[in-house]
């Protein structure tokens, strides 16, 4: 028997009413694009951790990434269930994507940039 599907809204719900300051980047962001974490978690680079709403992956520094504060400032602001939330903008995606070297990413990569180009194009 396979697991439920992850519906990720819930858990952005609770992120944003908790007052988190976050971005959200990975599968959620490239299907649409956390306050900062604090100095326990940031030491790391990756928890991966499940709570009652799903598995939250918690990244300080995500390879291929850049400043916190330029991720924000590039993030685009989307509506979850009345909040708003920033998601990772798809050059930053696309970066991170890349800079991790995995065969599921690159296709993730090319996929990003053939939708980035159409989105250029209609601008």
């Amino acid at each position: 028997m396979s697991e439920p599907t992850f519906d990720p809204v819930p858990a952005l719900v609770a992120l944003a009413d908790g007052g988190v300051d976050f971005v959200v980047i990975g599968g959620i962001a490239g299907r649409s694009t956390a306050r900062r974490i604090p100095p326990t978690i940031s030491t790391s680079h990756t928890r991966a951790t499940r709570t009652r709403l799903g598995p939250v992956d918690i990244l300080a520094s995500p390879e291929g990434s850049t400043t916190y504060d330029r991720l924000t400032a590039d993030a685009k602001l989307i509506e979850v269930d009345g909040r708003e939330v920033r998601v990772a903008s798809l050059d930053h995606l696309i970066a991170m994507k890349a800079a991790t070297g995995q065969r599921k990413d690159e296709l993730m990569v090319t996929e990003y940039r053939a939708l980035a180009d159409e989105i250029r194009a209609r601008e």
